[in-house]
């Protein structure tokens, strides 16, 4: 048998391959799938069995163009800036930017850009979901210290997003 860390992350590691859509990295990805579930009925139980027992079950998980991911991860990785078409939800408008992607993030289900953002000239992260057109530029993105991207990405995913705002004192009686 595994412990119990072990089939989290095997479990983890499933789940996040079955979210990702077919596409440039279905070569890649086929065989990782193949060799969990290798992994996973290698033990007493088959996948089947661990499936009916073990549930990861996605919530609020939005979808997004995988042609949107593909430019996101191939900016990112190949360390180009991208330009982009992005809604926001809290305005309901779309901007123009260009941005110097950094990192891709997987959080609570959806995938969001980690980038320099030179309209706003600051770390800004973006929802993939949010992106309405993108396309590749061919200037060389602006590299941020990690250090920096660390302190961003402390403050910026979870309940508390984003910078203080201010204190609140609460009483209980």
């Amino acid at each position: 048998w595994f412990n119990a860390s072990e089939v989290h992350a095997l479990l983890t590691m499933q789940e996040l391959l079955k979210g990702l859509d077919p596409g440039i990295l279905a070569p890649h990805v086929d065989p990782m799938r193949a060799r969990l579930n290798a992994l996973l009925e290698s033990r007493e139980s088959t996948v089947d069995e661990i499936a009916k027992r073990i549930r990861i079950v996605r919530m609020a998980a939005r979808t997004m163009k995988l042609e949107f991911f593909e430019l996101a991860a191939t900016a990112t990785l190949k360390r180009h800036r991208l330009h982009i078409a992005f809604w926001t939800r809290h305005s309901n408008q779309t901007t123009e930017r260009v941005v110097s992607p950094q990192r891709l993030v997987f959080y609570r289900g959806n995938w969001y850009l980690d980038a320099w953002c030179h309209l706003r000239n600051g770390i800004r992260s973006f929802a993939l979901d949010g992106i309405r057109a993108a396309r590749l530029e061919s200037d060389k993105a602006k590299n941020v210290p990690e250090a920096d991207l660390d302190d961003f990405l402390a403050s910026s995913y979870g309940i508390f997003a984003g910078k203080p705002k201010g204190w609140a004192k609460l009483r209980f009686s």
